[in-house]
């Protein structure tokens, strides 16, 4: 990788850099596993990097590289992910309304893949652009995403 492409890759990241967060905030509790994960993220993006065509957005990439990355380690810490699945460990609890908190909580409960989809869909990426990131259809987007948002609304109801 030449220097300029170093350079233009820092950019984008720097830039898009709150994508890694969030996708790791969704998937992994444990504050020092988020941190080697983001840098796992950094080193595939950078890696992946001269592959990168441009023919969609530096975000929409990052999204994907960051997921794949994301599933491939959570497959390889499958049993240590399980015997974790019980504990509510809010993330950044101090910034977020108890409210949210809850939220993110119902949220990291979904199977990975409707987990994907919300967490695009926060991120205020359309059904097309999740499609083109998933692999799924727009309409299969939207679908799910309807029903994410049923389920999600009638977990919050039940606290009330």
């Amino acid at each position: 990788m030449s220097k300029e492409e170093h350079q233009e890759f820092l950019k984008l990241v720097n830039a898009h850099r709150a994508v890694l967060y969030k996708v790791v905030n969704l998937y992994i509790d444990d504050r020092e596993e988020r941190e080697d994960l983001v840098q796992e993220i950094l080193l595939q993006a950078l890696k992946g990097f001269p592959r990168f065509r441009r023919e969609s957005k530096f975000s929409t990439w990052l999204y994907r590289v960051s997921l794949n990355t994301v599933f491939s380690y959570s497959r390889k810490n499958e049993n240590r992910k399980k015997a974790e699945a019980d504990l509510d460990v809010p993330i950044y609890e101090s910034q977020r309304s108890d409210e949210a908190a809850e939220l993110y909580y119902h949220i990291r409960q979904l199977d990975d893949v409707n987990k994907m989809v919300v967490s695009l869909y926060l991120e205020g990426f359309g059904n097309k652009e999740i499609a083109e990131i998933t692999g799924m259809s727009a309409n299969t987007i939207g679908v799910r995403l309807h029903r994410i948002k049923e389920t999600l609304t009638e977990k919050m109801n039940q606290r009330s």
